[in-house]
């Protein structure tokens, strides 16, 4: 098949972190299967396949209104007519150009947390074609008909597994309320273990109350790791006692997660939906419902297998898996 993947606009490359290195596998996965990819990103992408780098997105430092990726999903669908089906990973946006294609577009919905706006508009086109990367967003828009769940892989090559910790947990994570790393300085102020928080700071207020005020021997944060430290970023994963996933909302999916679990690091998560689809309690990590579960959970991560986390990888979540998934569904569609 010819493969049109259009994705948010981005620099899309291996050393990419989070979404944009999950772009980058799809598309070089999907080639190794022997099909022909068409990949939109910006100026300074390298991905596998035939990558077009050439829509107007300004000049850098790069702007990333609404009304510009609009515009570039837009553009990117136009350009797409050669291929034999598209694929828009940019959750709802494409929507409104569907109608438009001569083409078949498959909508990924990534995020389980769109706005209410944003739902309303899917209730106009909910006879398109969806997928999406877990069960929340389904569970979450059940008026939609989904066409299948692929999940989220995982880069196992470069996350290997390693047996023995170190004595420290780990928060890596933006810095924001909405991923609760408040919660984790909690259980660590109340336990005293050594706590270890990188990300990128995008409320400094929410960081001066609740996070700077407890740093200290025990609790420490590193910054954002930039994806030129991708080495650095591996080793604090792989020698974590484990990693906590704390969020107040439910997430469509964590790449963050599934790193960790490679690794061998077992996940202390907070009760939503996504979580539960790969965390089982007592076998890869814990599962909590409350504050007060937290610590319990915490005195109890050395009872986990650490090469149980990374056989759940290995069986279920790789590139190859997600890739092998993509296919499936296109072909299906085609």
């Amino acid at each position: 098949m010819k493969i049109s993947i259009i994705p948010q606009p981005g620099i899309i490359k291996f050393t990419s972190g989070g979404y944009n290195k999950r772009m980058y596998h799809l598309a070089d996965e999907l080639v190794k299967l022997g099909h022909k990819v068409k990949i939109f990103a910006l100026p300074g992408s390298k991905i596998p396949g035939r990558l077009d780098a050439s829509i107007d997105f300004g000049k850098k430092p790069y702007t990333y209104s609404l009304e510009k990726r609009l515009y570039f999903i837009s553009e990117a669908i136009k350009r797409s007519q050669d291929c034999d089906i598209i694929n828009c990973q940019t959750d709802h946006l494409a929507v409104i150009f569907d109608r438009f294609s001569k083409k078949p577009i498959v909508h990924t919905l990534i995020t389980s947390n769109l706005p209410p706006t944003a739902a309303d508009l899917l209730k106009f086109y909910k006879n398109l074609n969806y997928s999406t990367v877990s069960g929340a967003p389904k569970n979450k828009l059940k008026f939609l008909k989904f066409k299948a769940v692929v999940y989220n892989g995982c880069d196992i090559q470069s996350f290997k597994f390693n047996a023995e910790s170190k004595d420290y947990f780990l928060c890596l994570s933006r810095i924001s309320r909405d991923k609760g790393v408040h919660r984790a300085v909690w259980a660590a102020r109340r336990l005293g273990i050594r706590l270890k928080i990188a990300g990128k700071k995008v409320d400094q207020e929410y960081f001066n109350q609740e996070i700077k005020p407890y740093l200290g021997k025990n609790v420490s944060y590193l910054g954002l790791i930039q994806p030129s430290k991708f080495e650095k970023k591996i080793k604090l994963i792989q020698n974590a006692k484990a990693i906590f996933s704390l969020s107040e909302q439910d997430e469509g999916f964590s790449n963050t997660i599934l790193e960790s679990l490679s690794s061998g690091t077992p996940v202390i998560a907070w009760n939503h939906f996504s979580y539960q689809e790969i965390i089982k309690s007592g076998r890869n990590g814990f599962i909590v419902k409350n504050k007060p579960s937290l610590p319990k959970a915490i005195k109890s991560i050395d009872n986990i297998k650490r090469e149980n986390c990374r056989k759940i990888v290995e069986q279920k979540y790789t590139y190859s898996d997600m890739a092998r998934g993509y296919e499936k569904l296109f072909k299906k569609i085609v």
